[in-house]
């Protein structure tokens, strides 16, 4: 993981439903210059996701936040999933 002075930037969000999209994704995080990169990597040959993402942050303090604010919880889509893992 990415880190800059005072904490870790870069994120990996674990326990995203495989059916769920980038954009869903983006619906749930919206891009608002708190982050500069949010990468779900897909299944080869197929259109479900690995089912973890990577968030890069512009500062230590907007990955901090990210995590408290979204450690454990579901995504609005998918409100049977299990709980959000957010590791650095």
């Amino acid at each position: 993981a990415a880190h800059s002075q005072g904490g870790p930037t870069t994120l990996m969000v674990r326990n995203i439903p495989t059916e769920c999209t980038c954009e869903m994704l983006m619906q749930e995080w919206p891009a608002d210059s708190s982050y500069d990169l949010l990468y779900l990597p897909k299944r080869s040959g197929g259109r479900a996701t690995l089912g973890y993402a990577f968030i890069n942050f512009t500062s230590p303090a907007h990955a901090a936040a990210f995590a408290a604010a979204w450690r454990s919880q579901r995504l609005i889509a998918f409100p049977r999933s299990r709980g959000l893992n957010i590791t650095v």
